[in-house]
């Protein structure tokens, strides 16, 4: 009995390690793209808590590093990291998150746990004059001035918001209706002609901002609305990029 305790015992541990170690011997490889303008670098880390893989992105022409993925996963859960046939899209494969993907946005990879991204529509309404943005499941979002808004609670955020790199973000909430704001002014510099596109993934709400150099009327600030459908999720956090580059976010404004 005795023999046989131990002989159950160590098997399952002698398996265990071996998971342990095929995660620590985990090997880096390079992947290029279908077209060969980029090259796809797994990336590897070896930390107290474990063994964990990412990627990188080059320029095959020049070598220049254009992104480092951000996530790290676990190797003992990874099951590749890879091109999507055809495209600028990177896949991992993970039995612990499923799948995500990093979708090449004009020479940006956002996280996404859809292979093709859900982007906001333009669209007119003649009963505020406004254009908006909405996506396929009803949330909108639009371009707001300061003195539009017209509830006591957020007008004091937006006077708290100073001047800064990193952007102020907002939700205003109830049990019939979800907001969010986002805000951001530079401490040098104006926006012009700014354009918005977003999509919603998971709890996720991402911002896109484009400035028109040419335009001749600029602004000191970017205040953006988000709202959602009455029926669908409420996302608790948001990303923001500016003219291709993501937009740090202030701490302690997450939510009122």
């Amino acid at each position: 009995m005795c023999a046989i305790g131990a002989f159950c015992f160590v098997v399952p541990f002698a398996e265990h390690q071996g998971i342990i170690n095929e995660a620590r011997n985990y090997q880096t490889e390079t992947l290029v793209s279908f077209d060969n303008k980029y090259t796809l670098q797994t990336l590897k880390y070896e930390e107290e808590t474990g063994t964990y893989a990412s990627f990188a992105i080059e320029s095959r022409d020049t070598g220049e590093r254009l992104f480092i993925c951000p996530d790290k996963y676990r190797t003992m859960d990874l099951k590749s990291i890879s091109w999507e046939d055809g495209s600028y899209t990177v896949a991992i494969k993970s039995g612990d998150v499923g799948t995500m993907y990093y979708c090449n946005v004009n020479g940006l990879w956002v996280k996404s746990g859809n292979k093709e991204l859900k982007w906001s529509v333009s669209k007119y309404s003649d009963i505020t004059s406004r254009y908006y943005e909405e996506t396929e499941n009803g949330y909108k979002a639009a371009f707001y001035e300061k003195n539009e808004i017209d509830v006591q609670r957020i007008i004091d955020w937006v006077d708290s918001c100073e001047k800064s790199e990193e952007y102020y973000q907002y939700i205003y909430s109830d049990s019939d209706s979800w907001d969010m704001f986002v805000y951001l002014t530079l401490s040098n510099g104006n926006f012009s002609n700014t354009e918005l596109k977003f999509f919603i993934d998971g709890s996720t709400v991402n911002i896109f901002v484009t400035n028109d150099d040419s335009a001749d009327t600029t602004a000191e600030y970017i205040l953006i609305r988000i709202q959602a459908p009455l029926r669908g999720a409420w996302p608790d956090s948001s990303t923001l990029y500016v003219d291709g580059i993501c937009i740090e976010k202030q701490d302690g404004w997450l939510q009122k």
